[in-house]
C-alpha cells in the first residue's frame, strides 16, 4: 500500500504544541480521531504505549515513528507532526525529536503494518526529505512532498488493497493469511543461515574430494562453520515466527523452544514451525494479562520472555515434542519405504515436500 493514500491534510500538523512524549501522542491521536480514523481514541493511545514499552520508537536525526496495530483503528492512516522546538522522546544519545510519524494500523492486516513501516523508512533516507519536510510552511506543501517522493511504486498494490478493504475477506481467510505471513516472515530470516551454512558445508566436502565431511585441517573448520549455520536455522525460523506474532517478547520463547524441539526431540523443520506458532500464541496470551503499573516496564524484557520460554519449552518437553518427532519419523520411514515404488509417485511427493520447504524429509 502506498502511504500517500493514507496521509491526508487533516492528519498533518506542522506546528505541534506538545512539550512531552505523552503530549505528542495525545495530540497526534486527537488528529486521527477527529479525522474518523479511530473507533476508540483511548484504546488506541493505550496500544501506542504498549508498543512503546517494548522498545523506544525514537531514532537518529530527530525522527520518531510511534506505531501500533490496534482493534481501535477504523481506517489505516499515518499522522504527521512537526515540533519546531523539539521534545525529549527518550531517543538514544539524548537528541530531541521533532519529526513524528504515527502509524495507525488495523489489527487484522499484517501486510499494511509492515509495508507502511518500510515505506516510511525508505522515504526518510532519501536525500533532503526530512529537511524539506521541516521547511514546509503549509499542509498542502507537505502533502505535495509526499506525493512527489516515489508515489508510483505501490500503485498496483494500493488498488488491490482498497478492494480488499471494501470487500473484506472472511474471518477464516484472514486468519489463514496471517498465518502465512508469520510463516514467510520466519522463513525470510532463516534463509541466510541455510545459504551460508549449506554453501560452506558443500564447499568443504567438494574441496576435500571425498563424499564425507572433512575431519581435520582447514576444510574441517569450514565444514563446522556450515554445520553451525544449518544447526541454527531451525531456531531462527521458530524465533522469528514468534517475533512476527508477538514482537520482541516472542523471540526468546520461539528460538529456545525450537532449539529444544529440534535438538532434543528431533522434530526437524516441522517442529520448529509448530513451536514458533505456539510460542507466539503463548506470548500474546500473556500480553492480555493486566499487570500493575510498576511491572509494565519489565514486561517486554523480563516477564513475557521468561514465562513464555518456560511455558513453550515445558509444552515441548512434556506434551508436543514426542508426537511431532513421531510424525517426522513416520514421514521419513514412509519415504524410505517408497524407494522402490514408482518414480512418478515418489517424485510427486518429494516435489510437494520441497515446495513446502520441508528440509528434513
Amino acid at each position: 500500500m502506498d502511504i500517500t493514500n493514507i496521509i491526508e491534510p487533516e492528519i498533518i500538523c506542522l506546528e505541534l504544541q506538545a512539550d512531552s512524549k505523552q503530549a505528542v501522542f495525545e495530540e497526534l491521536v486527537e488528529l486521527l480521531d477527529r479525522a474518523g480514523k479511530l473507533s476508540s481514541k483511548s484504546d488506541f493511545l493505550d496500544d501506542i504505549w504498549k508498543r512503546e514499552a517494548i522498545g523506544n520508537t525514537g531514532f537518529d536525526d530527530g525522527i520518531a515513528i510511534p506505531h501500533a496495530k490496534s482493534k481501535a483503528v477504523a481506517k489505516p492512516a499515518v499522522a504527521v507532526g512537526i515540533s519546531r522546538s523539539g521534545i525529549d522522546y527518550g531517543a538514544d544519545g539524548g537528541e530531541l525529536s521533532d519529526v513524528f510519524f504515527m502509524l495507525a494500523s488495523p489489527d487484522n492486516n499484517d501486510d499494511h503494518h509492515i509495508e507502511v513501516l518500510a515505506q516510511i523508512s525508505t522515504k526518510l533516507i532519501e536525500d533532503d526529505f526530512v529537511t524539506k519536510l521541516k521547511a514546509m510552511e503549509s499542509v498542502e506543501e507537505a502533502l505535495e512532498l509526499f506525493l512527489e517522493a516515489n508515489s508510483d511504486s505501490f500503485d498496483s498494490y494500493a488498488s488491490n488493497y482498497h478492494e480488499v478493504y471494501i470487500e473484506p475477506l472472511s474471518p477464516w481467510a484472514q486468519s489463514l493469511n496471517r498465518l502465512k505471513e508469520h510463516l514467510l516472515y520466519g522463513t525470510s530470516h532463516m534463509i541466510p543461515f541455510v545459504v551460508a551454512g549449506g554453501v560452506l558445508l558443500s564447499l568443504s566436502v567438494m574441496m576435500s574430494g571425498h563424499g564425507a565431511v572433512p575431519e581435520s585441517g582447514v576444510l574441517a573448520d569450514i565444514a563446522q562453520m556450515g554445520i553451525a549455520g544449518l544447526t541454527l536455522f531451525t531456531a531462527v525460523l521458530g524465533g522469528y515466527i514468534a517475533y512476527s506474532m508477538a514482537d520482541k517478547p516472542g523471540l526468546a520463547p520461539g528460538m529456545i523452544g525450537s532449539w529444544v524441539a529440534v535438538n532434543q526431540y528431533n522434530t526437524g523443520f516441522l517442529g520448529a514451525i509448530v513451536v514458533g506458532f505456539f510460542a507466539g500464541f503463548v506470548v500474546n496470551l500473556l500480553k492480555k494479562i493486566k499487570l500493575p503499573d510498576s511491572m509494565i516496564s519489565l514486561s517486554s524484557i523480563f516477564i513475557y520472555p521468561l514465562v513464555g520460554t518456560f511455558v513453550t519449552c515445558g509444552a515441548v518437553m512434556w506434551v508436543i515434542g514426542a508426537p511431532i518427532a513421531q510424525v517426522m519419523l513416520e514421514m521419513n520411514q514412509m519415504l524410505t519405504g517408497m524407494a522402490g515404488s514408482g518414480k512418478v509417485v515418489l517424485g510427486s511427493i518429494l516435489g510437494a515436500m520441497t515446495a513446502f520447504d520441508m528440509g528434513g524429509p
